[in-house]
Parts: C-alpha cells; structure tokens; sequence
C-alpha cells in the first residue's frame, strides 16, 4: 500500500489538528513509497531501530517523537538522533509520529487505559485532556490498589505517589502524558489522579490540596501499541504490523 494512503488513514482518525500547536507530529522521515510491513512502538531507540531494519520494516509509527523541534538544530546538538538518523535512512523506512493527537477524547490513550481498570461511567475533562470514571473496586490497602493498577496497565516498575495509608476512591482521573496542569481545574478530593509525569509545583500543590496522585511515568502509553496495531490490522489486514520490543528504561528497585 502507498504510504501516503496509510498515512491519511492515520490522521483521519487521530487527526492532525487534535493535537498540541507546540508539537512534532507527522512524517517526520520519508522512505520507501511502498509500505508492506510497519512497526508500532513507543519510542524510537536504537534497539527498535534495528528490530525495523532486521524485520525489513518499511514504516515506523511511534509515539513519543523522533525529532523533537527544529530538525537541523537538534540533530546539531544531538549526536545520538544524527546516528538514529542516518540508520532509519539508510535503510529507506518512513517514520510517522502521533503523539497528542491521541492523547485526548474518547479515542485516547487515557480512555483505553480507563478500560483496561474497568472503570465504568468514563467521560472526558478539561477540553478531552483527561478522562474521569468510576471506580468501583475496594482494596485492604493503597499498595494492594497500586499493585493492580501496574498489572492491569502492564507496568513492572516502582511508582511515585503520595498517598498515605488505606485509601478508597470514588472516581480514577487519568491525565495523557504531562498534561499535570489539569490538577488545578478540579476538586479531586475524592478521586485517584493517574499522570505519565507531574511537575515538582504540581506534586507540591496536590500535597497541600490533599489531593492523591500516581505518577505512571511515560511509558505507561506503551498501550499506544496495542491499540494502534489493532486498528491497523482492522482495516488493513493485508499489511503486516508487529511491535516493537523495547526497555521501559525504568529500575524496580
């Protein structure tokens, strides 16, 4: 299939314009014209860039950006994207970046994440920054909770968080990415807020508001593999879409 078919299909569904005005998203490198085999994965590293090129991959499609600002001043400044760089196009692959415009509504990452907790009664907050549910399961202990929140979002490393003691909650809010702002809008009293990162003013405000936060750490949105490569194979099951298999770059310690 042609590239430029693939990638209207992309952004008919995670539109262009949904996200950030500050952000890099796109066709960020242009390779082979012809695409037969794509690769879906969170981050572009050295080791999925070699995955694509042993697995004769002919797009990459990932999350977080590979360029992250004006091309040639940070591929000036960053020694480590010049050699990704040269690898991805030497080897001809396409790479095509959606990043916060899946990050918000009800086709975000924060939405599947919600239902991968089973929350019920899920709607969006804040301009579809953030999603709110129910969350109507009960456990002994905050760690008990935690600990089921990592196995349901696949999360094998330690979390940053402040809650203290047994605690219920009556509704999980999940922010996308660094979208931490959002905790100023609410009352959040009675709910868990779930963010990939939380800046230090924001943790310092949620302390003094009461207000319970874990922090997921980015790569919490691996789920963006999934769920891209299930909408791929959906409607065009004739490409071959594999994931790609990388570090989460977190100690358990």
């Amino acid at each position: 299939m042609k590239r430029e078919k693939i990638i209207s299909l992309l952004e008919k569904e995670y539109k262009p314009n949904n996200a950030w005005k500050e952000d890099f998203i796109g066709l960020q490198v242009t390779g082979k014209d012809e695409v037969n085999n794509i690769l879906v994965t969170l981050d572009i590293t050295l080791e999925t860039i070699s995955q694509a090129i042993n697995d004769e991959i002919d797009m990459i499609i990932a999350h977080h950006p590979l360029i992250f600002g004006e091309k040639e001043i940070v591929v000036k400044e960053n020694i480590m994207l010049k050699s990704k760089l040269s690898l991805i196009e030497k080897a001809n692959i396409n790479v095509f970046i959606i990043h916060t415009n899946i990050d918000f509504g009800i086709n975000s990452l924060a939405f599947s994440q919600g239902k991968k907790l089973m929350l019920s009664e899920m709607k969006t907050i804040d301009n579809n920054e953030a999603i709110i549910g129910k969350w109507e399961e009960k456990f002994e202990t905050s760690v008990a909770l935690i600990e089921e929140i990592k196995e349901r979002l696949k999360i094998n490393y330690q979390l940053r968080t402040n809650i203290i003691g047994n605690k219920t909650f009556t509704n999980i809010v999940i922010g996308s990415g660094a979208a931490g702002e959002i905790i100023y809008d609410h009352n959040f009293q009675d709910s868990l807020f779930l963010i990939g990162e939380l800046k230090w003013h924001q943790w310092v405000y949620a302390n003094e508001m009461n207000i319970n936060v874990l922090e997921l750490g980015h790569f919490s949105e691996n789920i963006f593999k999934e769920k891209t490569r299930n909408f791929l194979n959906n409607l065009i099951p004739e490409i071959k879409v594999l994931e790609g298999i990388e570090e989460n770059g977190y100690s358990s310690i």
